[in-house]
């Protein structure tokens, strides 16, 4: 007979994973908080330099703050002209800090990924989040002191090459599988770091109001909804030893597809902003369409696949016996010869 539980206590053991799960999420709650305010205020940031660029440069004085908020409406105006270059050139140095910090993340992601299933997820949390500090500290200079916009590539470097983004989503994700259970559990908890991140979008619109005006929100997509369940689905088809390098994937999916999408959507919109206005937008409403039916079919098929539990069974049966081990008699096997 067992002379310990093999259950624990599964009480106390419950309580520190909520613990765990409670503090990650507060910390994703920052984190998407601070990211998400940045964007935005990046984005207004650039279209006001190139702005006071392009116009300065055009009637030789110093815009107003009313003539910097002006919209052009009047193609034949040159202001309008003016107006569509600035969109331009924003729109494409934003493809390339893109473009810079996608290509470092592709690398880094990956191993970070998989050697946090080794060293721990402390470290799959502090070295993406020190990359993203010192990208920050570089975009603050830049503003304060009026810097060379080239300054910025140097962030989106150190955010590349540690993870950035990509890296805490990955160390939140894998964390979170590392204290659920596989079943109805792990897909709560993944739903909550999901909820989290939209909680701290929309709050982060609030807080960046009171710094720009006209922010436009696009919504969150069809499909995502969908993405926890299907984060949960393939959380339990890996083995525990694996939840890192399995949520790597994802991010170096995430990586590719966040990447090329800024990329084709900012070279579709410089394409066709001054003849069919919105029209990116519609084409990126009909991929979240695609992508969620997609996603519906995987965890339809996905429910016929039963799914693996890794625990062991162990009975205990004071009658039971081994059955007698039989050996070969060298004498018995001599005579019979």
């Amino acid at each position: 007979m067992e002379s310990t539980p093999l259950l624990g206590n599964n009480d106390k053991e419950e309580k520190s994973k909520l613990g765990n799960l409670l503090k990650a999420n507060l910390v994703f709650l920052a984190f998407h908080l601070a990211i998400n305010v940045r964007n935005p205020l990046l984005t207004q940031y650039l279209y006001k330099r190139y702005y006071d660029e392009e116009f300065d440069n055009s009637t030789g004085s110093t815009n107003t703050p009313n003539q910097t908020s002006k919209c052009y409406v009047n193609e034949s105006d040159p202001g309008y002209m003016l107006q569509e270059r600035v969109q331009e050139k924003t729109s494409d140095i934003q493809t390339l800090i893109t473009v810079i910090g996608s290509s470092g993340a592709l690398v880094s992601c990956m191993f970070l990924g998989a050697y946090s299933d080794f060293l721990g997820r402390r470290f799959l949390f502090i070295v993406p989040l020190v990359g993203l500090v010192l990208k920050f500290w570089l975009f603050s200079g830049v503003i304060y002191w009026n810097l060379d916009l080239s300054y910025m590539y140097i962030g989106e470097v150190f955010e590349g090459i540690s993870g950035g983004y990509n890296g805490v989503i990955l160390a939140s994700y894998a964390y979170t599988a590392d204290n659920t259970p596989p079943k109805n559990s792990r897909t709560v908890g993944i739903a909550l770091i999901d909820f989290t991140t939209y909680l701290a979008t929309a709050a982060s619109q609030v807080i960046t109001g009171y710094f720009i005006k006209d922010l436009v929100v696009l919504p969150n997509g069809i499909a995502a909804p969908l993405l926890p369940a299907l984060r949960a689905v393939m959380s339990r088809m890996a083995p525990p030893e694996m939840q890192g390098s399995l949520f790597a994937g994802i991010g170096l999916v995430n990586i590719i597809s966040s990447g090329t999408g800024v990329t084709v959507f900012n070279e579709m919109y410089n394409a066709t902003v001054k003849m069919l206005r919105g029209f990116v937008f519609f084409v990126c409403a009909g991929c979240q369409l695609l992508a969620g039916v997609i996603i519906v079919v995987f965890l339809y098929t996905s429910r016929s696949v039963p799914d693996k539990d890794s625990s062991a069974v162990v009975i205990n049966d004071s009658n039971w016996k081994p059955d007698p081990i039989v050996t070969k008699d060298k004498s018995i096997t001599d005579t019979t010869m």
